[in-house]
């Protein structure tokens, strides 16, 4: 099973993301965090398989977050969801330790 972390500021794609994850009896959801902070606090706690990050978190971007994780876990693959594309944010996310796979 493959354990997801979720970190989401909007309450209402918190819960869209753990309804849709959930469905998939392969995942399992071990933790949802409201910013980058909280993030790699609860990355460090759980040990996730795969964290799952926002793009434009208050307090903490998504990319000092993914830095911040993969320093503590280098394994973990962090998944930036965004739907904005352009060339900078995205070499700005890989550079930071997220993997890359694009969603159409």
């Amino acid at each position: 099973m493959l354990q997801i972390l979720i970190v989401e500021d909007d309450p209402m794609m918190r819960i869209g993301l753990k309804h849709t994850l959930s469905a998939y009896p392969q995942l399992e959801i071990v933790g949802i965090a409201e910013d980058g902070y909280v993030g790699i606090e609860s990355a460090i706690a759980l040990q996730p398989d795969v964290v799952v990050m926002d793009v434009g978190m208050p307090h903490l971007d998504e990319i000092a977050a993914t830095q911040e994780i993969k320093k503590v876990l280098p394994d973990v693959k962090v998944v930036i969801l965004t739907s904005h594309t352009s060339q900078t944010e995205v070499i700005a996310a890989l550079s930071s330790g997220a993997v890359e796979r694009q969603i159409n």
